[in-house]
């Protein structure tokens, strides 16, 4: 087989390869950590978590925004 055709089989098998790993890597990870070989990982305290559910939108609110959304579009592509 000639150069460029190894080249795209090692890209290939990468391509596949790499997925496949990480993916070992962060159940290997996870294991360690609930049977207490690694320390469990923490998310920072200053992380902003808000757990009220979202304002629900206005048909009419929502209809004002793409109405401008549309408009700033037009701005934006020139005059026609």
């Amino acid at each position: 087989m000639n150069e460029a055709l190894w080249w795209l089989v090692g890209i290939a098998l990468a391509l596949l390869l790499v997925p496949v790993l990480l993916e070992t890597l962060r159940r290997r990870d996870f294991r360690r950590q609930a049977s207490g070989k690694r320390p469990e990982r923490k998310a920072p305290r200053d992380v902003p978590v808000s757990y009220d559910p979202p304002a629900k939108a206005s048909p009419a609110l929502e209809s004002e925004k793409e109405l401008a959304r549309m408009k700033s579009r037009q701005n934006s592509l020139g005059p026609k």
